[in-house]
């Protein structure tokens, strides 16, 4: 099986036709009538939010205030975009550092940039290896935070694990320690978000059904190959959704663990696609404020 080429991945254009912009219109309308989400996991639909497509396309992160921020053509730094750095995928928030995942096919390296609370910004490389792909789609802290991890793009059974380059010198390498390997093949994988040391959750891009799935670790991180089960933890609740037709796109994933409250994001179908929407998930125990 082999991924569908995606319109919208990587290197999609924003339509800006009045067209368009009455069907974002709509599908908002659309949205506010839709049926509730699957819980099969214990998750409950907590609502939904709209978000222009340029600036949130890509990912989406929850500061220790609650705060959601997001990723998308318009987060790209001007000087990383001239050097040919012209992807951005879904970053992370640890520890009041801000970690973004960049990607450009022709250099044959990877580039992670944390960035610190007081805005100090430094860059991290890691040089592709033989028999992995160039695709820097995310990038997401353990919650002890002594690793990052990262994946490829297409048909994979596995994730990238990097040491947690916090503290080493502005450009130089982040040291590579592994790979998380699952028990069978998933395709697209756009994001992945800890929910606790041992238990990841990854959004999937495909098939038209977007698919969340819980990656759980059959040991601790650290070793050269963490095997680990994938299961479905949701599917994303589409239908009703967007007054176009068509396939959506899966992207950013972020799990609060202060509040307990899950968020996926998925770009509507053409023309649609100036518009992103927010899905939010809760424990059906909790409460938790909207963003």
């Amino acid at each position: 099986m082999t991924s569908r080429p995606k319109p919208w991945h990587r290197n999609r254009k924003i339509r800006t036709t009045p067209a368009g912009l009455v069907a974002v219109v709509l599908a908002a309308i659309a949205a506010s009538i839709a049926p509730a989400a699957q819980a099969d996991t214990g998750w409950r639909s907590a609502g939904t939010s709209n978000h222009p497509s340029i600036d949130t396309n890509q990912g989406l992160a929850t500061t220790a205030s609650g705060r959601l921020t997001v990723r998308g053509y318009t987060s790209i730094r001007p000087d990383l975009a001239l050097a040919g750095w012209s992807h951005i995928g879904d970053h992370d928030i640890h520890d009041g550092h801000t970690y973004d995942a960049y990607e450009n096919l022709a250099a044959g390296r990877k580039l992670y940039v944390v960035t610190d609370s007081a805005g100090r910004a430094r860059s991290y490389f890691h040089r592709v290896r033989a028999g992995e792909k160039g695709n820097n789609s995310f990038a997401t802290v353990s919650p002890s935070g002594t690793y990052v991890v990262s994946g490829e793009f297409g048909q994979q059974r596995r994730l990238l694990v990097f040491a947690n380059p916090v503290g080493r010198p502005d450009g130089s390498t982040i040291r590579y320690i592994g790979q998380i390997r699952f028990d069978r093949v998933v395709g697209d994988i756009q994001s992945c978000d800890f929910v606790t040391e041992r238990r990841l959750l990854c959004i999937d891009d495909d098939h038209a059904v977007k698919t969340l799935h819980a990656v759980d670790l059959t040991a601790p991180l650290g070793g050269a190959v963490t095997p680990a089960r994938l299961t479905t933890e949701l599917t994303l609740p589409l239908r009703g959704r967007s007054a176009c037709a068509g396939d959506w796109e899966s992207e950013g994933v972020d799990y609060d663990a202060r509040r307990r409250v899950l968020r996926v994001a998925a770009i509507e179908p053409l023309p649609c696609g100036l518009n992103t929407v927010v899905f939010r998930f809760t424990r059906a125990a909790t409460t938790a404020g909207a963003n």
